[in-house]
Parts: C-alpha cells; structure tokens; sequence
C-alpha cells in the first residue's frame, strides 16, 4: 500500500495505523503537523519503552535469579534485611537472658 501525503483534508490515519496505537491514529498525517508533535509522541514512545524494557528484565529477574550479596532487587535486599534483623533479635534474646539470669543470681546473693 502506498501512502500519499497531499495538501488539504489528511488522508484517514486509520487505514495507515493500527488501532492498536490510538494516538499515532489521532494524529492526522498533513503538512501542517509540526515536528515538535512528533518529536514529543516519539519521546513519550521511548518512554514507554525504556518502562517495558525495565518490567521485563524484572520479570525475567524474577523467573530465574541467581542472586548475591550486593543484588538490589527489592525482594533481595528485604529479605537480607529480614535476616540482619533476626539475627540482632536473637542476640539481643541471648542478651537479655543473661541480664535475666545475672539478676536473678544477684538476688539471691543478697539474700
């Protein structure tokens, strides 16, 4: 199919694009459109992109993932914070039992 750009009423988007892309077709394709209205639907386009491409590799991440101690995946990095902080509740457990029992034994001591 060829597509011809003639001045005076644009040619219907619709029979160009898909409607999968509603606002390329809300465009009409005339000589009076602006390279700025394109540049900025090519930006937003890149946009949405880039945001495709970053869920992707985040859904590829989570699919198979080989991870390290240095992995900013934010499930990574909760869980080693979950496990940083069981640790300092075990030690302050352990802690505490002594305090515990070392108060005990004084009490009896004064007795």
């Amino acid at each position: 199919m060829k597509i011809e750009i003639t001045k005076g009423e644009p040619t219907p988007v619709s029979e160009f694009f898909s409607s999968q892309t509603p606002e390329t077709d809300a465009m009409a394709l005339s000589v009076s459109r602006t390279d700025h209205n394109w540049r900025q639907l090519c930006r937003k386009f890149e946009r949405e992109r880039d945001e495709a491409r970053e869920e992707l590799e985040n859904l590829k991440a989570s699919s198979i993932h080989t991870c390290h101690d240095q992995c900013l995946r934010p499930m990574c990095v909760l869980r080693r914070e979950r496990d940083e902080a069981k640790k300092t509740a075990v030690m302050l457990a352990g802690e505490l039992a002594a305090a515990r029992r070392d108060l005990i034994l004084a009490k009896r001591e004064a007795k």
